[in-house]
């Protein structure tokens, strides 16, 4: 076998990146469960699928009412497909959350704005937290609120 790049070329010419990408998506799942382990959630850990067992099961399990899926790329951004699978795998008490991340960057959670805002009410710090929308988004759910907020009469 010999290196090219990084990667392992195999006698039959194959390379071997796909094992380097597994094992940087393990590494990261293993990351985030030890996260919320260290945020007292003691029964975070990676789920079943590193045997084999996939179906529906999340990639980070343990966390009360959260569908962890976890997407680490070299310099993909975001795909809409990751939240989608989040969604349809994750049963119906659950929250469906996307944690991802690109090299060198810190990792970024994405949920609906619905669940986000459900976890938020509960958070004593709200003036803290930061959030992002794609533009399109965004002036969609603020034209819909301009033309749905409360405004006085006017001569009233």
């Amino acid at each position: 076998m010999a290196k090219t790049n990084g990667a392992v070329k195999s006698d039959m010419g194959c390379m071997s990146m796909a094992v380097n990408s597994k094992q940087k998506g393990a590494r990261f799942e293993r990351e985030v469960a030890n996260a919320f382990k260290g945020a007292g959630f003691t029964e975070a850990r990676r789920s079943a699928q590193y045997c084999g067992n996939t179906g529906d099961a999340p990639d980070v399990m343990g966390v009360p009412e959260l569908h962890i899926e976890c997407k680490h790329y070299k310099d993909t951004e975001w795909d809409d497909q990751w939240y989608a699978q989040a969604k349809r795998d994750c049963h119906l008490m659950a929250i469906p959350v996307v944690i991802h991340k690109t090299d060198r960057k810190k990792p970024k959670v994405r949920l609906s704005a619905l669940d986000a805002a459900a976890i938020i009410s509960y958070f004593d710090n709200k003036s803290e937290i930061l959030v992002e929308f794609d533009l399109e988004d965004f002036i969609e759910m603020f034209k819909q609120y301009d033309q749905k907020k409360w405004r006085p009469k006017e001569g009233g």
